[in-house]
């Protein structure tokens, strides 16, 4: 018989749910690698663990740098058989983290009414989830979300026509009235390191800012640590207060800098490293082309701070969008085009723009025909998911 893996120990998860479709443990798999790949498998009828190509077709990414154990929980199809309410496809499990996972294809939404009713069914999902499974350990005495830090997880595969503002407004109503964090990213990191930080890092929800307090939080500067540049007004005010209080000696390093430092003595083409995987400023020094010549970009694992000291160019905010290629792990960066106007603002040496993972930005546009050089430091911090 399997031995039964300390995580799933630690929770009772079998004492828990005995009596139910199958044995739980009939139901795990369990891995050590660096990166897991998890997939709703189609021919199986279940999630499971896949193979690196997994990582091009909206699979669950597990990070693992310690390379501790891993145990993959089929719950849809696994545990329970067609449960009325639904339940969650599956959830990653850690000792110090239970991440549950949905999954949902490109076919499930086309048009906004359907994309609305997909999210609104992976939500119910995984909150009837969290209900059942708060209500099975609670039975046997165990408080669910104070034993290990829960998760939820929507994966999308990467031609869905998703919308970051949608998703962003789905994420913080789903943490105010379960308490439990949801991401659209398609990835999470499984370390006791990284987990307790993020603790930490996370606002509760009694200190939450509204988006008014958040705009004043703003223009207060107390962020800026003696940098003279103003944050521009299309800044999501709210998501950078979010994450300067999560991240808060990352974001206090990194205006330090700029308040320090002058950027025409730096060398263009130059990576200054502030935080080893977590925090650099790239310098740079390029002609601006067309809007048509630039490509609109988000990125997943890290916010761009964008600073054009010398020049004449424009940033844009794209809406609706469609990804021209799929997300580079490497560069941290997905591609799109759109058929829809985008909304440009002047980028004067006055002022700076950040862009955070629901962005989709295309910086760096030219504002006359003949624009000359462009100096450039683009800040990338690590966001905290």
């Amino acid at each position: 018989m399997m031995a039964v893996p300390q995580a799933i120990s630690n929770l009772q998860l079998r004492r828990a749910f005995r009596g139910y479709a199958a044995e739980l443990m009939d139901c795990v798999e369990t891995r050590s690698d660096a990166v897991v790949y998890v997939i709703d498998d189609n021919d199986r009828g279940i999630s499971c663990f896949a193979g690196a190509e997994a990582a091009v077709s909206g699979c669950f990414i597990g990070l693992n740098p310690a390379n501790h154990e891993l145990h993959l929980l089929s719950i849809d199809n696994g545990l329970f058989k067609s449960p009325e309410g639904g339940v969650a496809d599956c959830a990653l499990i850690h000792a110090d983290l239970f991440a549950f996972v949905e999954f949902k294809s490109n076919a499930e939404g086309k048009t906004q009414d359907s994309v609305t009713y997909t999210y609104e069914k992976a939500i119910s999902q995984l909150e009837h989830t969290l209900e059942m499974f708060n209500a099975k350990l609670a039975d046997i005495g165990l408080d669910f979300r104070k034993a290990v830090e829960v998760v939820c997880h929507i994966i999308v595969s990467p031609i869905f026509p998703r919308q970051s503002a949608m998703e962003m407004n789905y994420c913080m109503r789903f943490a105010i009235d379960n308490g439990v964090e949801l991401s659209f990213d398609n990835q999470r990191i499984f370390s006791h390191t990284d987990n307790q930080n993020h603790t930490e890092r996370t606002m509760t929800n009694e200190n939450l800012m509204t988006a008014a307090e958040a705009q004043q939080w703003v223009e207060s500067r107390e962020w800026a640590n003696g940098w003279s540049v103003n944050a521009d007004k299309s800044i999501d005010a709210l998501e950078f207060a979010n994450q300067y209080h999560r991240n808060k000696a990352l974001w206090d390093k990194l205006f330090k800098f700029l308040a320090e430092t002058d950027p025409m003595t730096l060398e263009a083409g130059k990576k200054i490293v502030l935080e080893e995987g977590r925090l650099w400023i790239n310098v740079l020094e390029y002609t601006p082309k067309s809007a048509e010549e630039t490509k609109i970009e988000s990125h997943r694992n890290f916010v761009d701070l964008q600073y054009t000291y010398e020049g004449n160019e424009l940033m844009g905010v794209a809406g609706k969008v469609t990804p021209i290629n799929e997300y580079d792990p490497v560069k941290d960066r997905t591609n799109y085009s759109t058929d829809e106007e985008i909304v440009y603002s002047p980028a004067p040496a006055d002022r700076f723009f950040l862009y955070f993972p629901k962005d989709m930005h295309q910086p760096s546009v030219r504002s006359v025909e003949n624009p000359g050089i462009s100096r450039k430091l683009v800040g990338k911090i690590e966001y905290a998911k």
